[in-house]
């Protein structure tokens, strides 16, 4: 089955002109999505759960 790529906002990163920012426009009709092939990357900080599963890959994979 042939389907289009889902991508949705996350909040990891976002870059665009302040001039939409001003006109409360986060992504615009010309933005397209960048993959990010990370571990944190699928870490969203939120809670004090989420900042302790973050410590926790962090240790896990980065920190010898």
């Amino acid at each position: 089955q042939d389907i289009d790529p889902l991508y949705f906002e996350n909040g990891l990163l976002y870059i665009t002109k302040a001039s939409l920012i001003l006109e409360d426009i986060i992504i615009s009709e010309d933005a397209f999505p960048l993959e990010i092939d990370h571990i944190f990357a699928n870490v969203d900080i939120d809670t004090q759960e989420d900042f302790d599963y973050a410590k926790y890959l962090y240790h896990k994979h980065i920190k010898t």
